[in-house]
């Protein structure tokens, strides 16, 4: 089977129990549409659930992007101008997750942000001949259409 999930925010928990109900197993394959940390506590975990499973694909979401450029760029300017790309990601409920991801060997903290850097904005997929966009939000290309 092939399951999308987005928005977990941390709920670690939840993601246990959604694997669970669908009995997810090697044989299916998971879409995550971003959005794994912030809000609540829990989002590195995931993060340390999903980078390695080979039948688990994941987008990037707005709040991977906030973390990657505050992690990176602290002090820079966040793409709204009124604030430090800390601050943005803080106010969406990133300190929580700084929080997780400080706690982790540095070694691993690396190998989080490679993850993040790597995630594609969308996925192009064809289940039982139905062909998919998969993207956390709408595609800058559906913008041309309105």
């Amino acid at each position: 089977m092939t399951y999308a999930i987005s928005d977990l925010h941390g709920r670690v928990d939840l993601y246990r129990e959604i694997l669970e109900k669908i009995s997810f197993c090697a044989e299916d394959t998971l879409y995550i549409l971003g959005d794994i940390g912030d809000r609540n506590e829990g989002g590195i975990q995931i993060f340390k659930q999903v980078m390695d499973k080979p039948n688990i694909h994941m987008l990037m979401g707005n709040h991977e992007q906030m973390m990657l450029d505050a992690i990176l760029h602290p002090n820079g300017v966040s793409l709204n101008g009124d604030e430090t790309n800390e601050q943005l990601w803080f106010r969406n409920g990133g300190s929580i997750t700084k929080k997780e991801y400080l706690a982790e060997p540095e070694e691993l903290q690396y190998k989080i942000l490679q993850y993040i850097e790597s995630l594609p904005l969308n996925i192009e997929l064809n289940v039982n001949g139905t062909e998919y966009l998969l993207v956390h939000g709408m595609p800058t290309c559906m913008f041309e259409k309105y």
